[in-house]
Parts: C-alpha cells; sequence; structure tokens
C-alpha cells in the first residue's frame, strides 16, 4: 500500500493540477464565446439568447397573456431542460469515476522498499523491487485505462442526451404553427447591437 505521505502529496498535486485546469477551461471557453457567432430568438420586438434557457425566459413572458400556447410549449422547454441535467449528471458522473478510478489505482500501488546495498541478498531483493515496481506500474495503468474508458462513456452519454440543434428546430417551428407573432433563430447577428458577425446573417 501507497505510503500515507506519498498520497496526501499525490492528493494535493491533484487538487493544483485541477484548480489550474479549471481556470483553462473557463479561458476556453471564454474565448469560444467571443469568437462564435452570436444567437438570438426574436419575436416581435422582443430579444432572447439563442439557447433553451432563452425559450424558458420566452415562455415566462407569455405565461399570462397567452397562456393557451404556454401550455402547449412549455412541456418541450421542460423535455430540454429535463435532458440537459440527465446529461450534465452523465458527464459530471463520469468525471468523478474516471478521476477517482484513476487515484484508486495510484493509490493503492505496492510499496515497493529498495534493499540496503550491504544486504547480502542484495540481488535477488533488487530484482524483486523491479517485479515489485512492474506490478505498481501495470496497477496504475489498468486502472487509468479504465478511469479514461469511465470519463469517455460520461461524455458520450452526455451528448447522446443533450438537446440537439434539431430539437430546437422544430420548437420554433411548433411556435410558429401554434402562434400568429412568429419565433426567429438569428445566427450570426445580434440584434441589440444590429451587428452582423463576419457579415452573415442567416435567419430560421
Amino acid at each position: 500500500m501507497a505510503k500515507p505521505w506519498t498520497l496526501v502529496s499525490f492528493c494535493a498535486a491533484f487538487v493544483v493540477a485541477g484548480a489550474a485546469g479549471t481556470a483553462h477551461a473557463h479561458e476556453s471557453m471564454r474565448r469560444w464565446q467571443t469568437s462564435t457567432p452570436p444567437s438570438h430568438f426574436t419575436v416581435g420586438d422582443q430579444v432572447f439568447e439563442g439557447s433553451i434557457g432563452g425559450l424558458r425566459s420566452y415562455l415566462e413572458t407569455i405565461r399570462s397573456t397567452e397562456s393557451d400556447l404556454y401550455a402547449k410549449l412549455s412541456p418541450d422547454v421542460d423535455r430540454m431542460q429535463s435532458r440537459m441535467k440527465t446529461a450534465a449528471l452523465l458527464l459530471g458522473a463520469g468525471v468523478v469515476a474516471g478521476v477517482g478510478t484513476t487515484v484508486y489505482g495510484l493509490a493503492t500501488r505496492p510499496d515497493c522498499v529498495s534493499p540496503p546495498v550491504g544486504d547480502p541478498n542484495f540481488a535477488a531483493k533488487l530484482g524483486e523491487l523491479s517485479a515489485c515496481n512492474d506490478r505498481g506500474t501495470q496497477r496504475f495503468m489498468t486502472f487509468t485505462g479504465i478511469g479514461l474508458g469511465l470519463l469517455l462513456a460520461g461524455g458520450i452519454g452526455a451528448m447522446a442526451i443533450a438537446p440537439k440543434r434539431s430539437d430546437t428546430f422544430n420548437f420554433v417551428n411548433r411556435h410558429n404553427s401554434l402562434s400568429p407573432r412568429p419565433m426567429r433563430l438569428d445566427l450570426g447577428y445580434d440584434p441589440t447591437r444590429r451587428f452582423a458577425h463576419a457579415g452573415a446573417t442567416f435567419s430560421f
């Protein structure tokens, strides 16, 4: 079994690495958001974010004034939001299980002790040390592979369950078949600033 101080040192390093990784992920997301063409839903003179949250915000504005339309469309958004939460849970579970399995593989490696130079059986014990280290490395690699598999499974499951762009299109089409006020999904155009990203605008 790994020595306590070894496990503590690894956990400390893991926390630091995780914090750095999280910061890098946030920075990468920020850059992606600023380089991605904006998307918005527009209904009349109202503008909402081009996301499922934006659809929910729109529905809340018609909850009291167009209760029939709200009752017909709200379950669709509820289902998409539920799928988003499930996808996030799957992804989180994959990350936790993957990292936990890898940490377990490292923490439970055999404690290989080097023989003293003056030991009369030094050569034999040196061979035992090498075999012990090989077993520890093999154990760690095995659990790391399992951890990566769990992480990948969580990511694939999350992608399969998460709402797709087609779900958004279906909502917009259903809304427009029920309401006299058409909803548009603008891609590459920010109606709040009247600015076309990269000179292109697409509406659905």
